[in-house]
């Protein structure tokens, strides 16, 4: 690492509750719960230094160096039949995770990658397959206003 430069990392996190998960134009799962934790590399690098001040630098510009989002969420399959579409592992999906229904306030993500996903459903058969999936956002999170 250069001289002078600093790093640190920054967390955020999100919950909520409802959403949509689609591949292709086609809707693969209602999300029951979700949550989405973005992590970023913030850089810091000294841009000038004060030769009155023994050479200390006196302004630090700081930059996003890297940065990942993984979402994970709990769902239900949608089904045109009697059995759910299977999703395979590494799928490209785009995806709406909503902060207020009622509102309509979503954090839309545009492409995120299925790293995992694991099926359940009652012993019967009667119930709505449920899912839990993990997916690595491949691009921009971009928050709603309001």
């Amino acid at each position: 690492m250069a001289a002078g430069l600093t790093k640190q990392y920054s967390t955020t996190f999100f919950s909520g509750v409802g959403g949509r998960v689609v591949i292709d134009n086609n809707l693969v799962v209602y999300v029951k719960e979700w949550s989405l934790e973005i992590t970023s590399e913030i850089y810091g690098a000294p841009t000038f230094e004060s030769p009155v001040n023994d050479g200390l630098a006196w302004d630090v510009k700081r930059f996003i160096g890297l940065s990942e989002a993984k979402v994970e969420l709990t769902g239900y399959a949608w089904n045109t039949s009697d059995t759910p579409r299977e999703i395979p592992i590494g799928s490209m999906v785009s995806m709406a995770l909503y902060i207020n229904a009622d509102r309509g306030i979503a954090i839309p993500i545009s492409r995120a990658v299925l790293q995992s996903v694991s099926y359940s459903q009652d012993a019967a058969g009667t119930s709505p397959v449920e899912l839990k999936m993990s997916f690595e956002v491949d691009g921009f999170v971009v928050m709603p206003e309001g």
